[in-house]
């Protein structure tokens, strides 16, 4: 059994109330994929964007996927931790349960997000 590593890098770009403008963000994550277990991190990076952190965010996600007669279990904790301005910060964690069973798909979870004042505010 080897471990099947891989890469995902992916952009987003917009527009909204506290942007002052267009924003430009890049993210960059790796997975690593080892028998029924999987490990996902990552970062994000403002490229273009009115908020002063160049590294914004930071994702970190496991999984452990489980086989029954005709239907697999997916089991997933993930963390992220952003900083959306120099004076905000965003933490989310949860967990997601998800079935696959022939063509139907399901997914159930629940997630803490919180956003919070910084240190420097």
């Amino acid at each position: 059994m080897f471990a099947q590593p891989g890469l995902t890098v992916f952009a987003d770009l917009g527009e909204n109330n506290v942007s002052d403008g267009l924003f430009v963000r890049s993210a960059l994550l790796g997975h690593l994929r080892f028998g029924k277990n999987s490990f996902d991190t990552g970062f994000e990076t403002n490229l273009k964007s009115d908020n002063n952190p160049f590294l914004s965010g930071y994702l970190l996600s496991a999984s452990r996927t489980l086989q029954t007669k005709g239907s697999t279990f997916e089991i997933r904790g993930f963390g992220t931790w952003t900083r959306n301005s120099e004076f905000l910060r965003e933490t989310n964690w949860g967990v997601l349960a998800n079935m696959r069973h022939k063509r139907f798909e399901m997914a159930l979870g629940t997630n803490f997000r919180t956003y919070a004042f910084r240190e420097q505010a």
